[in-house]
């Protein structure tokens, strides 16, 4: 709750703005009962965009992330949380086979919302650039899970990274034409086909990254270091 009500300090709500995903009810946000708009008066359009795009992002882990944590509080104690005293107490397929959710699974947002995970809104990029509602490249929208392990392999944390995806622009650098335009990319070794057209992002570069350059492990906060949206997200336009 503390992570999300920080976050959600960036924004305020108003009759119109930019649109963001809505959680379901397995997930924090929903329960909450709120749409959110960003009304940042002092961003541009496109900033506003970028902000909105890395919140989307984000929502999507949080989304998972909630759930496994939900699901753990109905274990008995001490089984009831992730650590216990600091330290790990489920194995990879243990964890895997209490949530349902495993180690280097690899979602769309397509399956996140068909599982109940997470509803989307419409991508506010898209109607700026086409003049009409779209939603997000709903296929290649995808979010990678991964556990992180101790020296006895035990889960001590969990790590999610999100490639974000909409339409296909006039002006799509750094993807080739006809390609799925992706906002953010947080892992590469991904090729398939797209709602908006097939993609392969084995030559793109990793936008989710710190001002030094270097990729973040997640696209939620750790370590007291969190992706910034002008820094991680791209926009049509932006590699021209």
């Amino acid at each position: 709750m503390k992570q999300l009500l920080t976050f959600c300090k960036w924004f305020v709500t108003e009759n119109r703005g930019n649109a963001l995903l809505l959680t379901s009810a397995t997930a924090l946000i929903a329960t909450m009962g709120m749409f959110f708009f960003t009304a940042l008066r002092d961003m541009s359009v496109k900033n506003k965009e970028r902000t909105t795009h890395l919140y989307n992002a984000t929502v999507m882990a949080m989304s998972i992330d909630t759930y496994i944590g939900t699901y753990l509080e109905t274990l008995p104690y001490p089984k009831n949380s992730l650590l216990h005293n600091g330290e790990g107490q489920f194995s990879a397929s243990e964890l895997a086979d209490i949530t349902g959710i495993h180690d280097f699974d690899i979602l769309s947002l397509s399956d996140l919302e068909k599982n109940g995970y997470i509803v989307s809104y419409n991508d506010p990029t898209a109607l700026r650039e086409g003049g009409h509602d779209k939603p997000y490249d709903k296929n290649a929208t995808k979010i990678k899970i991964e556990f992180e392990l101790d020296d006895v392999s035990k889960v001590i944390g969990i790590r999610y990274l999100v490639n974000l995806a909409g339409d296909v622009y006039e002006d799509n650098a750094p993807y080739s034409p006809g390609e799925p335009f992706f906002y953010i990319v947080s892992f590469s070794d991904d090729i398939d086909s797209g709602t908006y057209g097939d993609y392969n992002l084995t030559d793109n570069a990793i936008t989710l990254t710190t001002g030094e350059g270097y990729a973040f492990d997640t696209i939620l906060e750790s370590n007291g270091e969190a992706p910034y949206a002008e820094r991680t997200v791209i926009l049509p336009g932006d590699n021209t």
